[in-house]
């Protein structure tokens, strides 16, 4: 059966124009777009592949179920659509030339931007924490722009009708953060209008200081949220705080692998990743294959997660 392939979140952009309030893909310094030249990007690329592909590395991620010769490289940001689409498209390429899959994951603000991309990708995750419009703007979740427009649930609908005309073996995600705003929200018509390959759930991670503690939540409501969704359990992964912590591999727009550093602490950041190499900035933070491993079940008992139905 096949192993879960290995994923990297490269934030290439800090940029966003949206204000969540639970955000954490915030590293400081005001940066102003992507930190790293087209040249830079594809030099970074291909250390990532030279190591995750290594015989080294490649043993001790087999012995947790994942498969690092495949590698999926999952575009973040901020909101990567306010690149240029061309601009993306060329990252994308190269990627997809040095053998990664490719996914991102976006606001759906660009609509126009995601259709563009679509034959190209293998994923696309959407965030969408409410369909309530007033909601949307508590959580920060419209554009700090045109008078706080949100993207409704039409909007959506016909969007993700639109990426799979484009490219009909694309799997689209919805990614939803429960936070003290949505947590009491029923979101079952959501999941029924998008039919989404897959939902994940996550409870709203006190990563750094900036991050308001009312919009936190304790363990009981996020399970209770979840109790409300079970109905859609075959196609849910969730996460709560300890679960997502350590499990991810993740770049920042500069070309440096971070982590949360704890509870209201700021990000471990190693060197940049093209001045050391990956295997040296890797070794810098804290990862955890266990973790990474079991936010993949269904693939670590030997079932593909492109097998899951969805709901009809």
């Amino acid at each position: 059966m096949p192993l879960q392939p290995l994923v990297i979140n490269f934030h290439i952009i800090e940029n966003c124009n949206y204000a969540c309030r639970f955000c954490y893909a915030h590293w400081g310094d005001p940066m102003k777009g992507m930190q790293m030249s087209d040249e830079e990007i594809e030099r970074m690329l291909r250390s990532l592949a030279e190591y995750f592909r290594s015989k080294k590395f490649r043993a001790q991620a087999a012995r947790m179920g994942i498969d690092s010769s495949r590698i999926r490289l999952n575009i973040a940001g901020g909101e990567p659509t306010l690149l240029p689409t061309e601009r993306l498209l060329m990252i994308v390429k190269q990627a997809k030339s040095l053998g990664f899959e490719v996914s991102i994951i976006s606001n759906a603000s660009f609509p126009d931007r995601l259709v563009a991309l679509a034959p190209h990708l293998q994923m696309i995750g959407i965030s969408v924490d409410s369909i309530d419009e007033d909601t949307n703007r508590r959580i920060g979740r419209a554009n700090k722009k045109g008078r706080g427009k949100v993207l409704t649930l039409d909007e959506l609908g016909d969007l993700c009708i639109q990426l799979r005309a484009e490219n009909p073996a694309i799997e689209l995600k919805l990614n939803t953060v429960v936070c003290s705003e949505n947590v009491g929200e029923d979101l079952h018509e959501l999941i029924r209008r998008i039919r989404p390959d897959r939902w994940k759930i996550f409870k709203a991670l006190p990563a750094i200081e900036r991050i308001p503690g009312d919009i936190l939540i304790t363990d009981s409501p996020f399970q209770d949220f979840l109790d409300r969704h079970r109905e859609f359990a075959p196609i849910i992964s969730s996460e709560d705080n300890d679960e997502m912590q350590q499990s991810y591999i993740m770049i920042n727009p500069e070309g440096r692998f971070f982590q949360n550093g704890g509870r209201g602490r700021d990000y471990r950041c190693s060197e940049r990743i093209l001045e050391v190499g990956a295997e040296q900035a890797f070794g810098q933070i804290p990862f955890s294959f266990e973790k990474f491993a079991a936010r993949y079940p269904a693939t670590r008992h030997g079932d593909a997660l492109c097998s899951v139905q969805r709901p009809g």
